[in-house]
């Protein structure tokens, strides 16, 4: 199989050699159906011939010396008036070889002494007009200047071949390594043509992938740790209820850590399925200020436990989108148990909804605690991410609440982000409506 620089030089260099040769064989076409001198070229001997003639026939020999002077110099070669044995009328000086070569058949231009001659008569005229003169180049001639004009057309399409081939196949080599498992290949392309464009578009892809394998990696690091103290604990508890004067607690132990299991292996069900692909999510109608007021309820007793305020601001109007209810229930959940869960005992969650001067819905929940570092408030959507590194599963939960929500929203095309409040923390949820709704009636 060739390679991509072997093709480009064999057409180029085909392309190249064709047309040298279509070139010189119009040339050579040329110069023999020509049959010698063109007829314009013998016209204008003819009219040369008139007016040396006329002055040899009148013996204007001065005149007829000076206006042979001026096509010699002028014209280039030799311009002589001959009568018919050959002899020079002006130096009679003998040209009677010359003068037959002039007389032989024009199959092609005579040719004596490496000159051309060529001899013109006029009827009544008893004088000859002989013209000899150096040949024009011959084509054998021209051979070393095409083979020149071809070294350097070939040196050219080399080039033209090393840049092409050149980054093609370094790409190549980068995506072998990048398949082969080293995740940190980079092509760093400078060009800024389609093969830099490739290899562009191949370093975000690479980051990409790098970047969600980490992440994967990563997860499953932190899943491994979050299960092992559940199940820490539940070994220990077996050996507590083999004692019989603490299975009452071993149980209760045991089934405190079974429902954090189950919580554990729920939230990550509900994440896998927050980023499936969103041709395969079921989409339906979807009221908004409706599922908040059931979200709203549901958390009320878990509020009232912590003797905390759970409100919604009653909505300005009814928004309706098309998307994935359960995971939007999941998402907006998650994040209002996550404020009630880390807001003071006694204070406010408030909830509202509205529609952004864009036409976007604006989920927004509030909570009146100490806020966050600037920057934790992206890495709160990151699995397993707790602000506090010495907090347990017994207070924080699993850390992956957030990481739902964000997930879940993402699948809807929207955005949700952390601010700090002052006091407290928001977080808004903007989901876009018209779009999802037009999709959902095309379908």
């Amino acid at each position: 199989m060739k390679s991509i620089r072997a093709k480009i030089l064999i057409w180029c260099f085909s392309i190249l050699v064709g047309s040298l040769v279509a070139l010189v064989g119009v040339a050579f076409w040329q110069a023999r159906s020509n049959n010698g001198p063109t007829r314009f070229i013998r016209q204008v001997m003819v009219t040369q011939a008139e007016q040396a003639l006329r002055l040899a026939g009148e013996g204007k020999r001065e005149e007829l010396r000076a206006y042979l002077a001026s096509l010699d110099r002028h014209l280039g070669g030799q311009h002589r008036v001959v009568d018919a044995a050959g002899r020079d009328y002006l130096t009679g000086a003998n040209h009677s070889e010359m003068l037959s070569a002039a007389r032989q058949p024009p199959s092609r231009p005579p040719i004596l002494r490496g000159e051309i001659v060529m001899a013109t008569s006029i009827p009544g005229q008893r004088s000859i007009f002989l013209v000899s003169r150096p040949p024009p180049m011959e084509l054998l001639s021209q051979i070393p200047y095409f083979l020149l004009i071809l070294s350097a057309m070939a040196l050219f399409c080399w080039i033209l071949a090393v840049d092409i081939a050149g980054p093609l196949r370094k790409i190549a080599e980068g995506v072998s390594r990048f398949g082969a498992g080293d995740l940190d290949t980079r092509l760093q392309v400078q060009r800024r043509d389609e093969i830099g464009q490739l290899g562009q578009t191949f370093d975000q892809m690479a980051g990409r992938i790098q970047s969600l394998v980490g992440a994967e990696r990563q997860l499953l690091q932190d899943i491994s740790h979050e299960l092992r103290s559940p199940l820490a604990r539940l070994g220990v508890s077996i050996q507590l209820a083999k004692r019989p004067g603490q299975r009452g607690e071993a149980f209760e132990q045991m089934e405190r850590e079974v429902g954090r299991l189950g919580e554990l292996v729920g939230d990550l069900v509900a994440m896998t399925r927050a980023e499936g692909d969103t041709n395969l999510v079921r989409r339906e109608w979807v009221r908004l200020d409706v599922l908040l007021q059931d979200i709203v309820e549901t958390c009320q007793l878990e509020a009232t436990v912590k003797r905390s305020r759970l409100s919604l601001a009653e909505p300005t109007e009814a928004i309706e989108l098309a998307g994935n209810g359960e995971l939007l229930w999941r998402a907006v959940e998650n994040v209002t148990r996550n404020a009630i869960r880390h807001g003071p005992a006694g204070s406010d969650i408030e909830i509202s909804l509205r529609r952004t001067p864009a036409g976007d819905a604006e989920v927004t929940v509030r909570d009146y605690g100490s806020g966050l570092a600037e920057e934790d408030l992206t890495r709160i959507f990151l699995p397993f991410y707790r602000t506090d590194p010495s907090r347990t599963t017994d207070t924080g939960g699993v850390g992956l609440g957030l990481s739902i929500a964000q997930r879940a929203v993402n699948l809807h095309h929207g955005r949700i982000l952390a601010e700090n409040a002052s006091p407290g923390l928001r977080v808004r949820i903007t989901l876009p409506v018209q779009t999802y709704a037009g999709a959902l009636q095309a379908r």
